[in-house]
Parts: structure tokens; sequence; C-alpha cells
């Protein structure tokens, strides 16, 4: 069912309540991307692409907030995607930085299954040839306290009911964050992108940011499309080892 607020609040009337312990009878709200709001039975979303959702709630800002919310511009997906940490933030840049992942979208759902349990995922995840990732995002502090550890274990038993996959994420390795980082910085497309790629084609089969400095004529203009191609994947590095460097080996893809 879409429409306005007051409509989806007419929905849950007609709904039978949510048991905690029969997952068939828990509630799914979404809105998607025209904004239309809906309400249906967990067992009848399980065809609905979430990763195409619109936030299922608004996002505040406010003084003394502990937690910085603000917008990430998705290269993946083309658009601005909301999000309510740092953490969320470093999650959603990993993902997009993933050539497996096709579409995500952020806060795209709310469960409720009867009495207070209910909850809001962090994202909606779809990868080419796999199911939909239901993605909670938890510092590693957090991951075991009662309350967090409850509210995944809800959101795994709906994801597990529907065939999803459910991961909760914690902060990235720290190398792999700050490459991911620093190269996010440079996922729109420089005007010379398919120049520069032509001439390091040209470099043989491994070369470095220093030989590009070396023997491109103006490495100041090069080296941001040097930084797209390894965002997108056209060349690659082993982000995993240590810091981008001058040093850094870089290879194209096969």
């Amino acid at each position: 069912m879409a429409g306005s607020k007051r409509q989806v609040l007419d929905a849950r009337s007609t709904l039978p309540a949510p048991l905690i312990d029969d997952p068939w009878t828990w509630r799914v709200e979404w809105v998607d991307a025209a904004g239309r709001a809906h309400v249906e039975l967990l067992g009848d979303v399980r065809a609905i692409d979430f990763s195409a959702a619109s936030p299922v709630r608004t996002f505040k800002s406010f003084q003394r907030q502990r937690n910085y919310t603000g917008w990430y511009f998705s290269s993946t997906v083309g658009r601005h995607l909301r999000y309510e940490s740092l953490l969320e933030r470093a999650v959603l840049r990993c993902l997009d930085f993933n050539p497996a992942v096709a579409s995500m979208a952020t806060q795209p759902l709310h469960l409720w299954a009867g009495g207070r349990a209910h909850r809001i995922p962090d994202i909606a995840v779809r990868q080419s040839g796999s199911p939909l990732t239901i993605v909670d995002v938890c510092p590693l502090a957090f991951v075991d306290k009662k309350r967090r550890a409850d509210a995944h274990a809800l959101m795994a038993a709906a994801c597990d009911a529907l065939s999803w996959r459910h991961e909760v994420l914690s902060e990235p390795d720290p190398i792999l964050a700050e490459n991911v980082g620093w190269l996010a910085g440079y996922r729109v497309e420089p005007a010379n992108c398919g120049e520069v790629e032509a001439e390091l084609r040209s470099f043989g089969d491994a070369f470095s940011l220093r030989d590009v400095d070396e023997r491109c004529e103006w490495p100041a203009l090069v080296r941001p499309a040097v930084f797209h191609l390894l965002w997108t994947g056209v060349l690659r590095c082993d982000v995993l080892a240590a810091r981008l460097s001058d040093d850094t080996e870089l290879r194209f893809a096969a």
C-alpha cells in the first residue's frame, strides 16, 4: 500500500497485530524512490528491491549532537545517500568502492515485530548475482551489548525468513579506510581520464606514482585521473597493504 502518512497509519490498522514469535505477522514500512510510503506484511516484501528505497525516517541535527549526520554522493548509484554517523559514512565508502555492489540505499525500511521490538537497519545492498543484503552498522565495542545484539538478531531473523543476507559491519581496516577515503575524493571522472589512461598503458605492466610524476608532462593534472582509475578498478593496487604513496605499485586490471 502506498500514499501519505495518514494512509500508512490506516493500512497498519488493517493488518494483524505483529507477534514477536511469528515473523509472518511482522510489518515492514518503507518509502519508495518516488517518495510514496508503503506498509506490508513481511512475507509480501520478498521481491522488493530495498537497495533503491528512500530513507524511511528523517534525520535530525541539534546542538551537542553526539553523532555526525550528512550526505554521501555514491558513484555506484549516482545519487546522495544520507548517513547517520561517521562510521556509517566509512562503511558506505567501502561499499561504494566494491565493484561487486550494484546498488545501495540507507535506512531503507522499518521492521515492526510486536510490542517494542522494531528495527531500522542502516543499509540495503544489492550485489550482482546475490540476494539482497541488509547491513547493520555498529561500533565493534557495542556489538555484544544486549540492546544492539537483540536488534541485530531481530533483523537477522527477518532476513532469514526472506532468504536475504544480514551482516553487521563495524570499523573497516584502518589502512583500507584511509586509502578508500582518499580515493573517494576522486570518484567523479575528470575530463582528461581517457587521455591519461591511454598514456599510462604505455608504461608497461607495473609502475608507481613516482613514475607518473617523472614521465608525464603535467603530473598535477594527471594524478587526479590516476586516482579515479584506482577508484573505478581500471587500475589496481593493494589497498590493504599500506597507505598509498609515491612508491605504491599500480597495475591495470586484467
